[in-house]
């Protein structure tokens, strides 16, 4: 998974044809993303797109890998699954 933290979204201006820059969030990233869009001339879809993105970016889940018991084989690669993190100490199972 990669660690970014911004977005560079860059669309087409359809009046004078001039490649435009969306940052998100607002130019503070260090390891910004950069997404060159292909057919993209409208400012508010651009604007769409880029948060879109950017919530991907920010709200997308962890993988993780672990062995598993025979059950497992019913599931399909890239299924998501629900893993409790029992690392804190509080929870109790059994």
């Amino acid at each position: 998974m990669d660690d970014y933290d911004g977005l560079i979204y860059e669309y087409t201006d359809p009046t004078d044809d001039s490649r435009i820059n969306i940052y998100l969030p607002d130019k503070g990233a260090k390891n910004p993303k950069e997404v060159k869009s292909v057919g993209v001339r409208n400012k508010w879809q651009a604007h769409f797109n880029a948060y879109r993105i950017w919530n991907k970016l920010r709200f997308q889940r962890k993988s993780i890998t672990f062995d598993a018991a025979p059950e497992s084989e019913l599931l399909v690669l890239r299924d998501r699954i629900a893993v409790a993190d029992y690392r804190n100490g509080i929870h109790q199972s059994g």
